[in-house]
């Protein structure tokens, strides 16, 4: 039974917590019917929040249940302020701090985890498992809830509040510089026409957080021009009618069998002699804000300059 009820959590966590692009990349089986998901309500006002270090307003056990909110708590919080991550954190095709996450405890999402934990701060989704959300009423602990940002303000936003949080505004106004300064746009950009591939053939479009980067290095996001919205699946054949003139693509996906190598092994590309340039961007960097901005956004610029390569 605890076996069934881990593989549930893993479904409903890549389903909350990832862009589409993830799903496939991280497996996983919608286990929580949707009904079961509803956004969490407000903590009961008379139930017992546990104690924090004596003469501190900081926040001492804070748990992460999502894996964009485990990279913000590595980046944010002292070591001893970290309850535990959600276990996402510790794979490191997905997460950028698995080395990190290693050694720090983890959790799988449920309301045993927290009631084991006693958290007095819970970072999470506005979606979590039913039974999680009714423990975490009961208690009566603080939850902070995050989607995936959409534009790099939107992400510095979502820093300062957790950097407030937590009691570590210094911290974050740092991280928040950091984000901005790399995000700047390039000057005289060539605008060279670029697709950033996710694992299952899914791309972004315009009004996301990827889209943003990839002009403010200088590339022309071109999966709006295939008609895709701000996500969806490319067909090859949308790629062969205008392939783009950069293909990003994560560096284990370039085997045999997957989008890119067909893409580029497509017999309509040779007989155009069209050439497709690839770079990789490592998937960790793609279904997150925050911490990862500043290498996400330097990634692409050195794609741009062409100085990045599989």
């Amino acid at each position: 039974m605890a076996q069934r009820r881990a593989k549930c959590r893993l479904g409903l966590g890549h389903a909350f917590n990832m862009q589409p692009g993830a799903r496939s990349l991280f497996g996983g089986v919608m286990c929580v019917a949707m009904a079961a998901c509803a956004p969490i309500a407000a903590p009961q006002s008379n139930a017992i929040t546990p104690e924090r270090a004596p003469g501190s307003d900081r926040p001492m056990r804070v748990m992460s249940l999502i894996a964009c909110t485990d990279q913000m708590l590595v980046a944010l919080a002292d070591r001893e302020q970290i309850a535990s991550l959600s276990f996402y954190s510790q794979n490191p095709r997905s997460s950028p701090i698995a080395a990190i996450a290693k050694t720090l405890p983890v959790n799988y999402l449920g309301a045993e985890d927290v009631i084991a934990t006693k958290p007095d701060l819970v970072l999470s989704t506005p979606f979590m498992p039913h039974a999680t959300r009714q423990t975490l009423q009961r208690l009566g602990v603080k939850v902070l809830l995050f989607g995936v940002p959409d534009t790099v303000e939107a992400s510095t936003a979502q820093v300062r509040e957790i950097g407030a949080a937590l009691g570590q505004s210094s911290r974050a106004d740092a991280l928040i510089a950091e984000m901005r300064e790399a995000a700047r746009p390039i000057e005289a950009p060539r605008g060279e026409r670029a697709l950033m591939t996710y694992p299952d053939g899914y791309a972004a479009g315009a009004g996301t957080l990827i889209d943003e980067l990839m002009t403010k290095a200088g590339l022309w996001n071109v999966a709006p021009d295939y008609g895709l919205g701000r996500w969806g699946a490319l067909s090859l054949e949308q790629m062969v009618s205008a392939p783009p003139d950069i293909l990003l693509v994560e560096p284990e996906r370039y085997s045999k069998g997957t989008d890119a190598a067909r893409l580029l092994g497509h017999p309509a590309l040779k007989r155009a002699e069209l050439s497709v340039r690839t770079a990789s961007v490592a998937s960790s960097m793609l279904y997150c804000g925050g911490p990862v901005v500043p290498a996400l956004a330097n990634r692409l610029k050195a794609v741009a300059r062409g100085e990045a390569a599989l």
